[in-house]
């Protein structure tokens, strides 16, 4: 089974607790520079995506369709920022549903910040994604 995960620093950590998985990662990157400069053709048995929570007045949605169409996978899943700027979870979701995608709140997860997992946090994710028998442990 091939696994990938894509997008921002949430991505990053996720990666790390899914070592099975191959990344193309960076932590502060936005929706729009990830679509500019690191988005390739993905063709995996699942991938794993996290963007938006750096977006600030940004295409959110439109990024995000254009990245998903540059997606062929069996499974795709969405990572849900706990972040409350307007558009950016809507776009998450609106994108994820209209590909059937599945999606993980990163919110409950949450460490001082508010935003980024913990350790902890970033283990129950990638457990989540090994529980549905996504990847191998």
């Amino acid at each position: 089974m091939t696994c990938f995960v894509m997008g921002d620093s949430i991505a990053v950590g996720v990666s790390q607790a899914l070592p099975a998985c191959h990344a193309r990662a960076k932590s502060g990157i936005t929706s729009s520079r990830y679509v500019a400069a690191m988005a390739t053709n993905v063709t995996a048995d699942l991938v794993v995506i996290s963007l938006g929570a750096n977006d600030w007045h940004l295409p959110t949605y439109d990024n995000l369709s254009a990245l998903r169409r540059s997606v062929s996978a069996a499974r795709v899943l969405w990572l849900l920022p706990n972040i409350h700027r307007p558009g950016v979870r809507d776009s998450i979701l609106r994108v994820a549903v209209a590909h059937g995608d599945r999606v993980i709140d990163t919110a409950p997860y949450a460490g001082a910040d508010h935003i980024h997992p913990t350790g902890s946090g970033y283990r129950a994710i990638a457990a989540m994604v090994r529980d549905n028998g996504l990847v191998s442990q």
